[in-house]
Parts: structure tokens; sequence; C-alpha cells
């Protein structure tokens, strides 16, 4: 609580990030994809990385998002990597290209995947989508896309102390009850959906 409290200012987005986290657990169609907006050093890696944890690595796929918007061969590719996981995630992606396909992530629809060897079949059973993104890459969105996204804006420069995220990552037990604690009551008032603000 006390790292989310100099990192992200707006206690609302603490709890719509725990809802995120929590809906990772669910089958409900959030209709949302998350993005960590900000410069470099605000700690949005280090948020993707707890995030990863919580869901466990096993259960998550970092991916190359901008490769899965691009409307190239490789996406099929990429998608495949997410088959059943319950997260992917991208630590620093690139513009987006083809939000036709953006928009069918964020509302779980099936997407074309791909594998050598193996014919192409659409990719069904796929969890939640975590980006990390310079503001600089996001201005191409239209309102019409940034609304499928809950924007968390990160733009604190992190304090370097190598002992955070360590003492994060031993803590990482009782972080997860705190969040579904707080993250599956928010999903449960709210029909499953996470409530969206103007912030």
């Amino acid at each position: 609580d006390k790292w989310m409290d100099v990192q992200i200012h707006n206690k609302v987005l603490h709890e719509v990030y725990y809802a995120f986290v929590a809906s990772c657990f669910t089958k409900h169609k959030a209709d949302i994809i998350m993005l960590l907006a900000g410069e470099t050093n605000t700690g949005k890696s280090s948020l993707i990385d707890v995030t990863r944890k919580l869901v466990g690595y096993e259960n998550s796929a970092p991916i190359s998002a901008g490769s899965l918007f691009s409307g190239n061969p490789e996406a099929g590719t990429v998608a495949m990597e997410m088959e059943n996981k319950l997260l992917a995630c991208d630590y620093d992606a690139q513009p987006f290209k083809h939000l036709e396909l953006l928009l069918k992530v964020a509302m779980q629809e099936p997407i074309p995947g791909w594998q050598m060897h193996v014919a192409r079949r659409p990719v069904v059973n796929y969890g939640r989508l975590i980006v990390a993104m310079n503001p600089n890459n996001y201005s191409v969105f239209n309102s019409a896309v940034a609304r499928r996204f809950i924007t968390i804006n990160m733009d604190v420069p992190v304090i370097k102390d190598n002992s955070v995220m360590p003492a994060i990552h031993e803590e990482v037990e009782g972080i997860f009850n705190h969040i579904l604690n707080i993250g599956l009551k928010h999903l449960i008032l709210n029909n499953g959906q996470i409530h969206q603000t103007e912030s």
C-alpha cells in the first residue's frame, strides 16, 4: 500500500488495479485492457512483475503487444503464446496498428492463432492483457479505443531502493489476499465489470 500510494497517487485507481487482478481469475468479459501509462523509471515494470507474481508466473505470458496488434502474420504466433494463460503482459509496448483486433482482445473474443506445424485456428481461452506504454506511443488511440483501456497514470519517478521489491515479493501471499478481498468485492458490486470513472 505504501508503494502504491507513492507511485499512484489516485487511490481510486488502486481499487481499479485490484479489480483488474481479481478479474484475471474470473470468466467475466470485463471488456478492458489495463494500460500503465508513463515515462521510464516510474514503476510500470515493477507493478507488472508484482502482478505476474500474484497471478502466477506459470499462468502469465510476456508478449509483444505491438506484434499482436500489428496486423502482421506474427500476430497469430503471439496469440498462441497467450492461450491457456490468465494474463499476458508487455513491459514496453510499441504503437498499435490493428485496432480491430485490440477491441476483440478487450472483449475476450476468439482471435486468430497460428503455430508452426499446426493448422491456423482461433485462440479462445486466454486471459487479460496488461501493458506498459510511454505516452508518445498511445497518442494514436481514438476515443472508441481509449475507452477499452483502464489507464493508470504512473508519472512519479521511482526512488531507487533495492529492498522494496524483494520485500513486496516476500509478502505476496498477504498481498494476494488483500487485493482479492478488495478486487472481488468491486467486481461483485459492479456486476462483474470494472467501474470506470472520468479519471
